[in-house]
């Protein structure tokens, strides 16, 4: 448990005080005036803009962040000798991943919690914004954003960075495409309607925590809703971190 808590805190630390941070506030700031000046220049559709535009701009950069982050975290402790240090002392693997998920958890939902508010806080001053409901929204993206980087640390245990980035990405993309691929899949009929529903159970269905489209139909959702959502994340994490410790124990250090 000690091992666990040491490299949560040491990762986390270690992207704060990095230069992701800084960034993530600089592009944060460009965002919130990029989204205002548009807002104030509209017909009558500025706070729409500021909801949907600014939902999906924060959203946005903090899903780059967390992938180029958990795909390069196994890769960058090999090439900076960190792993070696670590590998021989009493922690085990399934310490050594989960900390670095809830590290790089953790760090993610400062930076998108930072990003958020200073978007939003500041547009509540130019216009009325129904900020109870946005964060409904909020809050479904960060478990995305936590499956996201639950995969990219799957496959940074068996792979290089740049490959675990263009593979997380790839998961991203099919993710909120899985009901066209199924749809597709089964008028083709065949081998490919097989692959289609293959595809379509495996993959992560990330259109169930896309709410920032549907921000002003809230109401209508049920509360079994957010609970399966919930749980659907909570098991697919689960999944990619046991799966990424079974990969780190025979990786060859």
């Amino acid at each position: 448990m000690k091992s666990f808590i040491a490299i949560t805190k040491l990762t986390a630390l270690q992207v704060i005080k990095g230069r992701v941070f800084n960034l993530s506030l600089l592009l944060s700031v460009l965002l919130t005036i990029m989204v205002i000046a548009f807002s104030d220049i509209s017909l009558d559709q500025n706070i729409r803009i500021i909801q949907n535009f600014g939902l999906a701009g924060t959203f946005l950069l903090a899903i780059i962040i967390s992938i180029v982050s958990a795909a390069n975290i196994v890769s960058s402790e090999q090439q900076k000798g960190n792993i070696y240090l670590i590998k021989p002392k009493p922690v085990s693997d399934l310490s050594y991943v989960a900390g670095k998920f809830f590290g790089l958890t953790l760090s993610l939902l400062v930076i998108y919690t930072v990003s958020f508010f200073i978007l939003f806080i500041t547009a509540n001053f130019f216009f009325e914004l129904n900020i109870p409901q946005i964060f409904i929204p909020f809050f479904f993206s960060f478990f995305e954003i936590a499956i996201l980087i639950a995969v990219a640390i799957l496959f940074s245990s068996f792979s290089t960075a740049i490959f675990s980035t263009l593979l997380t990405l790839a998961v991203f993309v099919v993710g909120h495409s899985l009901s066209l691929i199924l749809s597709a899949a089964t008028q083709t009929g065949g081998v490919a309607e097989l692959v289609g529903k293959l595809i379509y159970y495996v993959m992560p269905n990330l259109e169930k925590f896309n709410l920032r489209e549907t921000i002003y139909t809230l109401p209508q959702l049920s509360s079994s809703f957010y609970i399966w959502s919930a749980i659907y994340a909570l098991f697919y994490i689960c999944l990619c971190i046991s799966l990424a410790t079974l990969a780190t124990k025979k990786r060859e250090w």
